[in-house]
């Protein structure tokens, strides 16, 4: 009989508990049985011991006389066949009579080496005068061997007889507790097994009828609080699940969400060979907005947003938060024909952008939002990454021409954004092992001699080529690296400074110029950071111009001039740098402690072909002069341009027609020959 048919008959067996009970019973069966089984044979024996003692005493009280009588009158033959009567008897087993002085006279029988019982009767004889005359003694021997064999017996017997007895008590009780109880745990094991809490299941229920003796019993309580707690785990997994798939604040599905429907999306276009869309959505200058009328605020405005794009769920859309002021919005799939979809990303981007064009009414004020939106239409993409990429690319280009506006993705944006993280990635590489290269070009006086240099700053490419400033500057602003770069640069031109003072000394050069940048110009620390860098590399501060921007200047007026004028009192000289490209206003000439401007090269280009911009230039010569500071011609390439801005003063050359911006080592072979 195999496995699977023992189960069948006998169904209990599949319960490990049954099983348990079922060596717990066995056990006990077993334990009693012997214990009782001990218990009779121990009280047989000295029931039989008991027999044996009182056949000793009938010996004795019967026999005893006749013995004293014939041993009197020495008849031994008489005595020798009344003990051989007496060793008739089953248990006894050895008799010996002896005479006054202890010789044996008859001895009848064996004497057993263990087991048995043994008694010595005195004998007697009245004489005439009624005196007691000593005659000897009778030994009188019983085995017990017949009792012990009789007690095995019966005892084994009687073990036999209690264990099969309570076997089959044991069985019944098993079968009870099985019928009753044991079965209806198993089935409450199975149940818990095929639970699952993203699927809804019947409740537990017994396979037996109710009666009075099971109403409210233990099972039915259990099986009770079971399903409560069933229902109750269920509902929360079912709250959690709602959770981990929402975001709290506007309520709507999350990124987790998004992917999950995105990836389903996917699948659906592969089936159905239809495109869908997914439009980005991000709120211009959401940040600021936060910032300075608070998270309050900003958080009702994004609540309100939420409310007004799920108007848009009628059009077989869903509308998602991925997280900050950025929505998404998921299209089913919509048409076979990409023009088609196109025209339709187009409704939905316009409709957008139209539900933003009443204010946003919150209390007592009114905030105006305006949208960015990158739009990606996909169909044959299998990655969910790459199409939230796509619409986040599409999404950066509609904020690059001036937000508020759609993009649509192409192809070249996705070309552009692996250059930006593969340049961001080279940022961090340059930063993290100090490996900007510095570069210097000269500023020229009439006289062709050096008296000024501004640092400008490369990086090598993973191709081993430089790469020009445009290329990572901007990007290094925006990442906000420019901060670690511009001190990298600090510390690199000091310490050219501090190795080749010698070299500068005996040369013409009498200042070098360093770039700051506005974010840098704004940081609370700079002024202590680059005093205590010229005191770290014993560099003299008249002989350092730090160039700024006018961006840098009108953004914080006071904090600006208060930055400059400590800056100023310890010896560092100021450059305004593109003057006349931003506000020129003539309110930080006069206040802010410059000592030089410098004439952008988008003025010098046309100094020899537009009346206007030599009018402007002239303007900026004089205005400097009468202001007392000093005047570089910025991207000089032409003798025609050097001749015509020498005509309109004492002005400091840069540009190609002299010198390019040049290594270090060359440089200062420069500053050797000049």
């Amino acid at each position: 009989m195999n496995k699977a048919s023992t189960n069948h008959i006998f169904p209990f067996l599949k319960s490990k508990l049954a099983i348990r009970l079922s060596l717990y019973i066995f056990g006990i069966a077993v334990v009693s049985t012997l214990v009782l089984g001990a218990l009779q044979a121990f009280r047989t024996y000295h029931i039989e011991e008991e027999i044996l003692k009182k056949e000793f005493k009938q010996i004795e009280k019967v026999n005893i006389h006749s013995i004293q009588e014939n041993l009197w009158i020495l008849n031994i033959n008489s005595l020798r066949t009344m003990l051989a009567g007496l060793l008739q008897k089953r248990n006894f087993v050895y008799f010996k009579l002896t005479d006054e002085k202890d010789k044996t006279l008859i001895e009848v029988g064996k004497l057993p080496q263990e087991n048995f019982l043994l008694k010595k009767l005195p004998l007697y004889h009245n004489d005439a005068y009624g005196k007691k005359v000593y005659l000897g003694t009778l030994t009188i021997v019983a085995t017990t061997k017949y009792i012990r064999g009789d007690i095995v017996r019966n005892t084994i017997s009687t073990l036999v007889i209690l264990l099969i007895t309570m076997l089959f008590v044991g069985f019944f009780i098993l079968l009870l507790i099985w019928f009753f109880i044991s079965r209806h745990l198993f089935k409450i094991r199975s149940y818990t097994r095929d639970i699952r809490f993203d699927r809804e299941i019947p409740p537990l229920k017994l396979d037996r009828k109710e009666s009075f003796w099971t109403r409210n019993d233990v099972l039915i309580s259990l099986v009770e609080a079971f399903n409560r707690m069933q229902t109750m785990i269920r509902n929360s997994y079912l709250q959690l699940e709602y959770q981990s798939l929402h975001e709290s604040l506007c309520n709507l599905p999350n990124r987790r969400a998004f992917k999950k429907d995105l990836s389903d999306r996917i699948q659906e276009c592969k089936i159905s060979g239809k495109f869908a869309i997914l439009l980005f959505i991000d709120l211009d200058f959401f940040k600021v907005l936060n910032d300075s009328l608070g998270h309050t605020i900003g958080d009702e405005v994004l609540i309100e947003v939420a409310k007004r794009l799920r108007g848009l769920e009628k059009r077989e859309l869903k509308v998602y938060r991925l997280g900050g002021d950025e929505f998404l919005i998921l299209t089913k799939p919509l048409a076979k024909n990409k023009e088609k979809a196109h025209e339709f990303a187009l409704q939905i981007a316009e409709e957008i952008q139209s539900l933003f064009n009443k204010d946003i009414i919150l209390k007592n004020r009114t905030v105006k939002i305006t949208t960015s939106i990158g739009i990606e239409i996909f169909r044959d993409l299998k990655d969910v990454e790459t199409i939230i990429k796509h619409a986040d690319n599409a999404l950066y280009k509609a904020k690059e021409y001036g937000r508020n506006r759609f993009s649509f993705f192409q192809d070249q944006m996705q070309e552009n954004a692996d250059k930006r993280l593969e340049m961001e990635q080279l940022l961090h590489q340059v930063i993290e092992h100090d490996g900007l290269i510095t570069f210097f070009q000269p500023k020229f006086d009439s006289k062709q001699k050096i008296r000024s240099a501004e640092t400008l700053i490369r990086m090598r490419g993973s191709d081993g080529k430089l790469v020009p400033p445009g290329d990572f500057i901007p990007l290094a602003q925006e990442t906000g690296m420019i901060l670690e770069l511009d001190r990298q640069i600090v510390r690199k031109v000091f310490r050219f400074i501090q190795q080749n003072k010698k070299i500068i000394s005996v040369s013409s050069l009498e200042s070098i110029a360093i770039n700051i940048s506005p974010n840098q110009f704004m940081m609370a620390d700079f002024p202590n950071f680059i005093i205590s860098e010229a005191e770290r590399f014993n560099i003299d501060p008249n002989f350092i111009i730090l160039e700024i921007t006018e961006e840098a200047v009108v953004s914080n007026v006071n904090y600006a001039l208060e930055t400059m004028l400590k800056l100023k009192e310890y010896g560092f000289k100021f450059s305004i740098d593109d003057f006349g490209t931003g506000y020129s206003s003539m309110r930080y000439l006069i206040n802010f402690p410059l000592n030089e401007l410098k004439i952008d090269k988008s003025f010098i280009d046309h100094i020899l072909d537009d009346e206007r911009y030599v009018a402007v230039i002239q303007t900026i010569i004089t205005l400097a002069q009468n202001l007392h500071l000093n005047i570089v011609a910025e991207g000089v390439e032409t003798t025609e341009q050097l001749e015509a801005i020498y005509k309109y003063g004492d002005v400091l050359i840069q540009g190609y027609i002299f010198s390019r911006p040049l290594p270090k080592e060359e440089f200062l072979q420069l500053l050797e020959d000049n």
